[in-house]
């Protein structure tokens, strides 16, 4: 699955009534969209919307609940501190 799509398709929360992340609920990157097949079709023009406004304006984008994807580098930095 590739393009813009992809990031929705692939959220568990789309398609459910509960999430595992609710992290991503709170930074507006997931919407909880139930199984009602009306509402699935909603929440994902919402998120396109969502993802179009941002690729227009990099201001808008919402921080990663997940870290800023430098956490491998600072652990290797550490290791090789102290062995």
């Amino acid at each position: 699955m590739s393009g813009a799509l992809a990031p929705l398709i692939s959220h568990d929360a789309m398609k459910k009534d509960n999430t595992e992340r609710p992290e991503t609920l709170e930074v507006g990157s997931n919407v909880l969209a139930g199984t009602d097949p009306e509402k699935i079709l909603e929440c994902t023009r919402a998120m396109i919307q969502t993802f179009e406004k941002f690729d227009q304006n990099a201001a808008l984008k919402w921080a990663n609940p997940f870290g800023d994807g430098t956490t491998g580098e600072r652990i290797v930095g550490i290791l090789r501190e102290q062995l």
